[in-house]
Parts: structure tokens; C-alpha cells; sequence
């Protein structure tokens, strides 16, 4: 790929550019907050840009909050054709390019990948935490009559669950059992 223009951030698997960076790199003129007004209403906030804050060092070495804009690389694209500056044709041209490669099918099986890996731990932390509530389904299914919070934690005891009778009855309260 050519020389990295901008920074390009990745955010809920979605390639995204910073607006001020953009406006800086295409040479515009004029206020920043004009280029938003004139141009942004033919986008969809939260969809094609996310309003978002950044900040500047001023003289005296404090930091001004700025408002920003993250921009969808496609709406980024389209801005810098809208710009007709010098620099339009080689943005665009770098927009296309990080499109291209975003959307090799290598790199959509590496998110894939990823995505399935995140799945997985989510999943193996949730079986973890489903443990308890099965090793009692179990025991309470086991049993054919009623039974006893004192029998059943000694049933819970031989199936490798370490509580009494009251830690029991109490656990069985807190979590909407009883």
C-alpha cells in the first residue's frame, strides 16, 4: 500500500478516519466547523460518522477540548472527491485502495477468526458461570419427592460442591431460587 495518509482507526469492525485530520490532509481552507455544516448533512450520524472529542494543547500548555468526527471510510472517500483539491484524487485514491485490502479475503477471515475467538471465551465464561445453576438442576431433578435444603447440600457435597445447608438456603435467596 502507499504511504499511510491517515490514521486509521478500527471500531466494531469498521475502518474509521478522524474529520479534522481529513480536512488538514486535503489542504481545505476556512473554518473546520463550516466544512462539517456544509457537508456532513448528506451523511447519517451514527452511521456513516460518529461525533466523538478530541483535544488541542493551547499556549499556555492546557488542553481546549475539540469537537471531532470519526468518518466511514466510504463517507471519508466521497468527502475528499466533494473537496475538488489537489490532493482529492490521491485521498480517494488511498480510501480505494485500504477498501481493497479491508475486504481481501484474507483479511475478512482474520476478523472472522477473531470474532469466532471472542464468541468462544464469551461462551466458556458464561458455561462457567452456569456451572452452579446446572449442578442444582441436576441434583433437584435427581430427586423424586421434595427434599430438604439440608439433604440437598449434602447431595450438592457429593457432587464436588462445598456448601451447608444455610450457605445454601441463603445462595438460593440471593439468586431468586426461593
Amino acid at each position: 500500500m502507499s504511504e499511510e495518509l491517515l490514521k486509521i482507526q478500527v471500531k466494531n469492525d469498521q475502518q474509521l478516519v478522524m474529520a479534522r485530520d481529513l480536512y488538514k490532509g486535503l489542504g481545505l481552507k476556512g473554518r473546520f466547523s463550516r466544512w462539517v455544516d456544509n457537508n456532513f448533512g448528506l451523511f447519517a450520524e451514527n452511521q456513516d460518522f460518529y461525533k466523538c472529542t478530541t483535544s488541542t494543547v493551547v499556549n499556555n500548555g492546557g488542553h481546549l477540548p475539540l469537537i471531532d468526527y470519526l468518518l466511514t471510510i466510504d463517507m471519508a472517500k466521497q468527502l475528499a472527491m466533494m473537496a475538488r483539491t489537489e490532493k482529492s484524487k490521491q485521498y480517494r485514491e488511498y480510501f480505494i485502495e485500504l477498501e481493497k485490502k479491508w475486504n481481501s479475503p484474507e483479511e475478512v477471515v482474520k476478523r472472522g477468526y477473531a470474532i469466532l475467538q471472542n464468541e468462544n471465551t464469551r461462551l466458556k465464561i458464561e458455561n462457567h458461570q452456569m456451572k452452579p445453576k446446572a449442578l442444582f438442576a441436576d441434583a433437584v431433578t435427581a430427586s423424586n419427592r421434595t427434599i430438604l435444603i439440608n439433604d440437598l447440600a449434602k447431595i450438592l457435597k457429593q457432587n464436588g460442591v462445598q456448601i451447608g445447608g444455610v450457605r445454601l438456603y441463603r445462595w438460593l435467596r440471593e439468586h431468586g431460587y426461593l
